[in-house]
């Protein structure tokens, strides 16, 4: 519970996006959007288990991440139904804000693409790859 206090604090006092803490120091921080601090993460440091997150707004995808990561606890302000569904059948320590039924695009016109991509899906690895092909195309359509 402590730790979770810690990095909503540090989340909340530096505007972060993310941040990671190994429990004992911060090991990562971000102000990038979407899922992109949680993959980098991810994919730059397999490593690191039994982690403690905050990270301004998780949906499905960055739930699958958070799963992927083995992490112990969450702290977010925002939260979809379906993120905190499947942290929980995880048994990941969650606090939130807010739910939502799900996380907006950023326009606010519709579903996250990131969060549509992998809705019907339940296995991590295959949530993994559908998410590494939308940020792709979404790459590739805002160049």
């Amino acid at each position: 519970m402590e730790r979770l206090k810690t990095v909503k604090e540090i989340l909340r006092e530096n505007n972060y996006t993310c941040v990671i803490s190994d429990g004992d120091e911060v090991i990562y921080t971000s102000v990038e959007k979407g899922v992109k601090p949680l993959l980098t993460f991810y994919n730059n440091h397999p490593q690191y288990h039994s982690l403690y997150i905050g990270d301004k707004i998780i949906g499905k995808g960055a739930a699958f991440l958070l799963v992927l990561l083995s992490i112990k606890g969450l702290y977010t302000p925002i939260i979809s139904q379906s993120a905190l569904e499947l942290l929980q059948k995880h048994k990941i320590e969650v606090q939130w804000d807010k739910i939502v039924p799900f996380i907006k695009n950023r326009t606010g016109d519709g579903r996250c693409p990131i969060e549509a991509a992998v809705l019907d899906e339940e296995e991590p690895i295959r949530a993994l790859e559908k998410i590494r092909m939308k940020v792709k195309e979404l790459n590739t359509k805002h160049r």
